[in-house]
């Protein structure tokens, strides 16, 4: 379920969505009724703040970078690829 899982465009960036993919996972199904919000500082770090409908409030924080991987054209070997897509990299996430 959680490899999935890419995270909600609503809370913000493809980083801040790889961290709220790390909450949900923290959480479980339950995740899905809480309130959440992200934020991401342009600098690196990213941040989830969720609250639970029980009014239990959490956040993760996390540093995020970068990398470029390739995307094969269907049906050609990965080393043939001529397009590229950039996805997000957290670094270790703190959780309040």
């Amino acid at each position: 379920m959680l490899d999935a899982y890419r995270g909600s465009t609503a809370v913000g960036s493809p980083a801040v969505q790889a961290l709220e993919q790390v909450a949900f996972g923290d959480v479980g199904w339950g995740w899905l009724d809480w309130s959440r919000s992200g934020t991401d500082d342009g600098a690196g770090r990213v941040t989830v703040t969720a609250r639970s409908p029980e009014g239990e409030a959490r956040t993760w924080t996390a540093e995020a970078t970068a990398r470029t991987v390739p995307v094969p054209d269907c049906g050609k070997p990965l080393a043939e690829a001529r397009k590229t897509s950039t996805e997000p990299v957290l670094g270790p996430v703190t959780r309040t």
